[in-house]
């Protein structure tokens, strides 16, 4: 993609969760080592490799991780990112209620800025994905450009419509009986939606009953996008495949397959 619209790009990594579905580990399932690293690499990738090599390759040099206290392997794996042609930083989550207000923990730090944002437990292809979202979100100056993949199992994803120019028409969040075909699996928005979700989860903060916010997906914060007219898009791959880690049974079938 070349420098440019990356320069001012800011990727996002929500890994404050507690792992819960793994069962116990040994490490932050961000560090977790999958086999099938390059001999370069000493045979071993970790799992959040993935996501890093990708922002990497969309020329995105500035990340933040978002851990909660406790996960302190996640920058002793890291360091600063030079290792990875990164630069990276550390932030340390706020309000445990779940995923948007992980990564609204880095307001004061994305303010003006584009956002790429991925799950450190989702090994996808193809690898230059963030490349084309965020030459989508430029080119027709949308407020988020989801990236899209298709899904089988789609009780556990959010599955995503959209019509014949690539604008999201519908979201079914972790819907059993849903008829879409795609989910989202990655996300870049511009600093006008990095606004919305912030004045958008101070408001659930205010009114909400607190137990309740901890269902609150990052998928819920789009849809109230939409709502209120928000120019919500996506780029969809469809010889690209996405695989979500996050329990055994994934984690098992990705280390039998590699």
């Amino acid at each position: 993609m070349g420098r440019g619209v990356a320069d001012h790009t800011v990727g996002l990594i929500p890994a404050a969760g507690q792992a819960s579905r793994l069962g116990r580990l040994p490490c932050s399932k961000e560090v977790f080592p999958l086999p099938g690293g390059a001999e370069e690499e000493g045979g071993v990738r970790v799992m959040a490799d993935c996501l890093l090599d990708a922002y990497e390759a969309a020329d995105i040099g500035q990340v933040f991780f978002i851990i909660r206290d406790g996960k302190w392997d996640i920058p002793a794996y890291f360091g600063d990112g030079s290792g990875y042609g990164l630069s990276i930083g550390y932030l340390m989550m706020g309000l445990p209620w779940g995923t948007p207000f992980t990564l609204d923990q880095a307001f004061e730090f994305i303010q003006g800025k584009t956002v790429a944002m991925g799950f450190p437990d989702m090994q996808f292809r193809p690898r230059n994905v963030f490349t084309l979202m965020l030459q989508h979100l430029a080119n027709h100056d949308a407020d988020v450009v989801l990236g899209l993949m298709p899904q089988e199992n789609r009780a556990k994803w959010d599955m995503v419509g959209f019509d014949s120019e690539k604008r999201v028409v519908c979201i079914d969040i972790k819907q059993p009986d849903t008829k879409l075909d795609y989910c989202w699996f990655a996300a870049v928005w511009s600093p006008r939606f990095t606004c919305f979700m912030h004045d958008f989860l101070a408001s659930l903060a205010a009114e909400s009953d607190l137990q309740a916010l901890s269902e609150i997906y990052v998928g819920n914060v789009v849809q109230a996008a939409m709502k209120v007219g928000m120019d919500i898009r996506c780029e969809v791959f469809h010889e690209g495949e996405v695989v979500d880690l996050g329990t055994p049974d994934d984690l098992a079938g990705w280390v039998q397959r590699v």
